[in-house]
């Protein structure tokens, strides 16, 4: 995937139902890219982080491909309900800011970002499970899970939020997965079945995930 090669921002979001804690030591992926380097090194993501008592949110994030992993833990507690979740990365600007339901949550600078990320192609990306489609399988709902090559304002994201999915804000926009193909209660399965509509980077299944009828946004995909 080459949307991200030497861009001065990225925004990553996905709107999420959980069904389950994750508990002590495990980790859920909702939407990830690759870098360069390997399929599991990760260039930007948005993760589930599990805990003895309630779960957490965390933004990972590199600017080059052999830079140390950034992170930002999210004290806000994973619940068991309907959220529309947005990270935003600012190389160039030095900061990334984590959004839940239109709203910042968790901001701040990064140091050594100061220019452009890698301008190297991700090796993939991944939704409900890490980019090398080997662990932190997500358990609940994901749906609208978008990546822009920019850095979306806070004004932008919570347009999002508040359309619920029926925005206009297409500027950069270079994936989007829907995730609303097909009829509810079928499986997902098959080569280039996972719909990108900016018509980039169609995705395989994984696990056998089907589709759901989900209340705040029309048939979501879930992870089986």
């Amino acid at each position: 995937l080459t949307a991200l090669k030497a861009a001065a921002a990225a925004t990553i979001m996905a709107w999420v139902k959980v069904e389950s804690q994750g508990g002590s030591g495990v980790n859920r992926r909702v939407l990830g890219l690759s870098g360069n380097v390997a399929a599991a090194n990760v260039r930007i993501s948005i993760s589930q982080l599990g805990a003895a008592t309630t779960d957490s949110w965390r933004l990972n994030a590199r600017r080059l491909d052999a830079d140390s992993l950034h992170t930002r833990d999210i004290v806000t507690s994973v619940t068991l309900s309907t959220s529309h979740l947005a990270i935003v990365c600012d190389y160039t600007g030095g900061t990334s800011t984590f959004y839940i339901n239109g709203a910042s949550v968790g901001s701040g600078s990064v140091a050594g970002w100061a220019a452009a990320c890698s301008n190297t192609a991700s090796l993939g990306s991944a939704i409900g499970v890490t980019t090398d489609l080997a662990s932190q399988f997500f358990d609940g709902l994901i749906a609208d899970a978008r990546v822009y090559n920019r850095a979306l304002t806070a004004l932008e994201i919570s347009h999002i939020y508040g359309s619920k999915g029926r925005d206009s804000i297409m500027r950069s926009l270079v994936h989007r997965w829907p995730m609303n193909e097909g009829a509810i209660g079928a499986t997902v399965s098959g080569s280039g079945s996972v719909k990108d509509k900016c018509g980039n980077a169609n995705g395989t299944a994984t696990a056998s995930p089907v589709y759901s009828d989900w209340i705040a946004y029309p048939r979501r995909k879930r992870r089986g």
